[in-house]
């Protein structure tokens, strides 16, 4: 029988609680209330409200990991298909806009936390290059990618994206104007796009990928 255990209920309260208020008008007080355990039960668990926000951020990258090898497994569609759906699907984010979200931010690119940052990310990219270089094994099967090192191209891909992930994020932390952020980033996401489709040997404009319109809405 699955048991509901406290960490995890403190875990599913404070996620809930930050959704609900942001991180930072979020008291340990009410994530323990809600979580329904003593004030003193949460630091058996953990040292602080930030290193509980850290600890979501490495159960929700193990859960999109999860998920997506999953919705590939059962994807039927072409490599570039794939492609666009691994890269959408990773770094194009409907909750960019929340205020849970800019708080998650502001904690996890947090000086303190540069290390566990580090970790989290590098983790969950060796797990999306072997998928992606899988997906890119496919696609010169099929004739649609010309390249001829599909680990070491995968790798170098995902660090791209990575990389590009990290700019909007900081962006996001120190542009006061939103309509400014998305036309700064506007160009580098283009001519990431290019580089992309370059090292694959597609042609411009195959690919549609680090969407920023999200953020419009």
């Amino acid at each position: 029988m699955y048991i509901y255990d406290k960490e995890t209920r403190i875990i599913d309260a404070a996620r809930a609680l930050f959704n609900e208020k942001g991180f930072y008008k979020t008291s340990i007080r009410e994530i323990t209330q809600r979580a329904q355990v003593a004030k003193g039960t949460f630091y058996l668990y953990f040292t602080s409200k930030e290193n509980a926000l850290l600890k979501i951020a490495e159960t929700d990258v193990e859960s999109k990991a999860v998920a997506l090898k999953s919705l590939i497994k059962n994807f039927t569609g072409s490599a570039i298909e794939k492609f666009q759906l691994v890269y959408n699907y990773i770094f194009n984010n409907s909750a960019v806009k929340s205020i849970a979200f800019k708080d998650y931010l502001k904690a996890l690119y947090h000086i303190d936390n540069t290390l566990y940052r580090i970790r989290i990310i590098t983790h969950f990219k060796l797990i999306l290059t072997k998928m992606l270089a899988d997906i890119i094994k496919q696609g010169i099967e099929e004739g649609c990618f010309n390249v001829s090192s599909p680990s070491e191209v995968s790798e170098i891909i995902m660090d791209m994206g990575f990389n590009m992930q990290e700019k909007i994020a900081r962006n996001m932390l120190i542009s006061e104007q939103e309509i400014n952020l998305i036309e700064k980033l506007t160009k580098k996401v283009s001519v990431f796009e290019d580089a992309i489709e370059k090292i694959l040997g597609l042609k411009k404009h195959t690919l549609s990928l680090h969407s920023i319109a999200f953020m419009k809405k």
